[in-house]
């Protein structure tokens, strides 16, 4: 199959609580998704802006941002 590009956005506002007690539960949740596809996360970033989550994962194929 030839794909020219697919895309997933997931935004997460008002996020911050119980749920998603720290920017590492994300990281690790992003690190493990592509270790499945069999991609290596070459370069993640995370920050936190009040009460959203910014996330940008880097692999050689692939990036994700939350």
């Amino acid at each position: 199959m030839h794909v020219l590009g697919e895309h997933v956005l997931i935004d997460l506002y008002s996020c911050i609580d119980e749920k998603i007690e720290s920017p590492a539960v994300l990281q690790d949740a992003i690190v493990n998704a592509l270790a499945i596809t069999n991609q290596c996360v070459e370069e993640i970033d995370c920050q936190i802006l009040e009460d959203e989550i910014f996330l940008v994962a880097v692999s050689h194929h692939c990036h994700v941002i939350l």
